[in-house]
């Protein structure tokens, strides 16, 4: 019985296909978030908040979903130290690219990514780098935006790029 994987690797490759490419269920690690008819899957472990519930935002690492909290509530927020990736499922309000734009078809969804990493002030005199990913969904009134820690060149938007290549209809 321990050949049928192999068997079963073997055959997918014979019949044209990457395994990466398959429609695979979410593996234990995963969780899917749906949002505007999209779904992606998330590390099981990010907790998923409301973000019309969320004013201040939270310090990651998780994902807010759906639309922002209504503009007629006026919040005093303290300021929030992000300790992992903040990703946000969001819409239908306006997103603006964190930078220039890349396209590419995910799963048959039409993606527009783009990335930047800025100085967020200083700790104790040390600078302290955010990066940031957008993907815009033309066709689709909703948006994910990534803040996390770190210089992108770091690779701390690794698990972002992850998510979004999950991107699906439904």
């Amino acid at each position: 019985m321990k050949a049928w994987p192999a068997v079963l690797l073997l055959a997918t490759l014979a019949a044209g296909c990457s395994p990466s490419r398959l429609s695979n269920p979410p593996s234990p690690t995963e969780k899917p978030v749906s949002y505007g008819g999209l779904t992606v899957e998330v590390p099981s472990i990010w907790p998923v908040y409301q973000r019309s519930k969320e004013f201040c935002g939270i310090s990651g690492p998780g994902v807010l979903v759906g639309p922002p909290p209504p503009s007629s509530i006026h919040v005093f927020c303290p300021l929030i130290i992000r300790r992992g990736v903040v990703l946000t499922f969001g819409g239908p309000d306006r997103i603006v690219p964190a930078g220039p734009e890349r396209k590419e078809t995910i799963h048959g969804v039409e993606v527009k990514v783009s990335k930047a990493s800025f100085e967020d002030g200083t700790l104790n005199g040390v600078p302290q780098w955010t990066s940031e990913e957008v993907a815009r969904f033309p066709g689709h009134n909703v948006w994910l935006r990534a803040y996390a820690p770190g210089r992108e060149s770091a690779g701390v938007l690794s698990v972002v790029d992850k998510v979004v290549d999950t991107v699906r209809l439904g």
